[in-house]
């Protein structure tokens, strides 16, 4: 019983030494969003498209509470291509490119994906859920969206690219943060 209590009140001891003192500064619920322009062409070199990032701001530590990535389903009412051949014929959908929404993390030079979510067809809706189920600790880092898809030819006519008929796709992946100071 002795030497649980001694552990117990040198690990207690111990650890005290290396906690942050945190404070809390404001809640951040923001959405990002990523825009494919109308006839952008897909191919190897635009594998991954990158959006726009948010930064935690110095001397900060955010604590991701939640990420709902909401990629909006991709197809033609008219029953239209969205993606077509240089040729105008009908390439696709974004399933055939296997495309997703990604959150990215990105420390310095380093870019990684941390999250993705497949955009769905026709007949299919996912309002999205939390990716996480333990908070993500962010310090000095970044957190961003990118468009990912798998078509890895090389440029050549036979390259899909979106509909301009059909206009731009445009996919969101919902933060929900608590920003401390250090």
């Amino acid at each position: 019983m002795k030497k649980i209590l001694f552990l117990s009140i040198f690990f207690i001891i111990s650890n005290r030494g290396y906690s942050q003192n945190l404070e809390y500064s404001r809640v951040i619920d923001t959405t990002l969003s990523i825009t494919i322009p109308a006839s952008t062409i897909f191919n190897i070199s635009n594998r991954l498209i990158i959006g726009n990032y948010i930064t935690s701001p110095p001397n900060k530590v955010w604590k991701v509470q939640s990420v709902i990535i909401m990629p909006v389903p991709a197809y033609d009412i008219n029953g239209n291509s969205i993606l077509l051949y240089q040729s105008g014929n009908n390439w696709g959908d974004f399933n055939s490119l296997s495309a997703r929404i990604s959150l990215m993390i990105k420390n310095n030079t380093l870019e990684e994906e941390l999250f993705s979510e497949s955009i769905p067809g026709q007949g299919t809706y996912n309002l999205g859920s939390n990716r996480i189920s333990s908070p993500l600790w962010i310090n000095n880092s970044e957190l961003g969206i990118a468009f990912k898809h798998n078509y890895n030819q090389a440029i050549n006519p036979n390259n899909p690219y979106l509909n301009p008929n059909w206009g731009s796709y445009t996919g969101y992946i919902h933060l929900s943060i608590i920003e401390f100071n250090e």
